[in-house]
């Protein structure tokens, strides 16, 4: 998926890498936002975990159920 900014490549249902995000807004193991210059992405899940991260991109491990994008 690509919209504005924020880029978010999947594989399979349990890793998530985030690329040209601004920020991370919240963080807790069932949900995660992450902003980027015009809108937000939203991961919901169970046990998920910021994996790494650097002001390029983030990688995020654990069961992923859903994204939504908010603005």
């Amino acid at each position: 998926m690509d919209i504005a900014d924020i880029r978010a490549a999947m594989t399979g249902d349990h890793e998530l890498t985030i690329e040209n995000y601004k920020g991370i807004v919240e963080y807790q193991d069932d949900r995660i936002i992450v902003c980027g210059r015009e809108q937000k992405l939203l991961v919901t899940g169970c046990g998920l975990c910021i994996d790494y991260y650097s002001k390029f991109d983030l990688h995020i491990l654990g069961r992923i159920e859903s994204l939504q994008w908010l603005r």
